[in-house]
C-alpha cells in the first residue's frame, strides 16, 4: 500500500522511493527551496503538470491588463457587438431598443450584452423592469492606447522599407545608366 501525498509532505527525506516513481507521487520541497515541479495548491501533490502553491510570481497588472485587452477585443470581434456599441456611441438605450434591428432572437442579443458588460464596454442598470446600456469608455481606450504602440511601430517599419526600396531603385536606375551609356 503506497503513501498518502500528507505523508509524503511528512516524511519527506525518509521515503525510499524517489519522487515521482513507482508510487506515482511527489515531494512537496522544504521551505525556502526552489521547487522543481509544480506543485498543487491543495497539497495534494498529483504530478508535474498540477500549479504552483508556494512560489507565485506573477506580475498581476500585467496578466491583468493582457486579460482584460484579450476580453475587449474578443468582444469586438462580433460584427454584431460592434454594431451595438456604434449605437450606443449616441446614447443610452433599453435592451429592447437595441435588439430592434437585429433578425435574431432576443436571448441571442442577450448574450451579446453579456458578453460587451463582461468586457466592461457597456454599463448596465436596470429601471423598473426596463434593462438599460451606455458605453463604457475606458476599456476601448486602453484598446486604442495598444493598438498605437503597434501602429507607431509599424508606421516606422513601412518608413524604414520606403527608404530602402527609394535607394534600391536609384541604384538600379544607376546601373542601368551606366549600362545604356556603354
Amino acid at each position: 500500500m503506497g503513501m498518502t501525498p500528507r505523508q509524503v509532505m511528512l516524511e519527506k527525506g525518509s521515503q525510499s522511493t524517489p519522487a515521482g516513481k513507482a508510487t506515482g507521487l511527489v515531494e512537496r520541497p522544504a521551505p525556502g527551496e526552489t521547487p522543481t515541479h509544480p506543485v498543487h495548491s491543495t497539497g495534494a501533490e498529483s504530478g508535474p503538470l498540477t500549479t504552483i502553491h508556494d512560489r507565485r510570481i506573477i506580475n498581476f497588472m500585467v496578466n491583468d491588463s493582457s486579460e482584460r485587452l484579450n476580453t475587449v477585443f474578443l468582444a469586438l470581434a462580433d460584427p454584431t457587438r460592434r454594431a451595438i456599441l456604434e449605437r450606443l456611441a449616441h446614447g443610452e438605450a433599453s435592451g429592447t431598443e437595441l435588439a430592434r434591428p437585429f433578425s435574431i432572437s432576443v436571448p441571442a442579443i442577450s448574450k451579446h450584452l453579456r458578453v460587451l458588460e463582461h468586457a466592461d464596454l457597456i454599463l448596465h442598470r436596470k429601471d423598473g423592469r426596463t434593462h438599460r446600456f451606455r458605453l463604457a469608455a475606458r476599456p476601448l481606450k486602453e484598446a486604442a492606447t495598444w493598438l498605437e504602440h503597434y501602429r507607431q511601430f509599424w508606421e516606422a517599419q513601412f518608413d524604414s522599407l520606403d527608404t530602402y526600396l527609394l535607394a534600391t531603385a536609384e541604384e538600379e536606375q544607376d546601373i542601368d545608366d551606366l549600362s545604356s551609356t556603354s
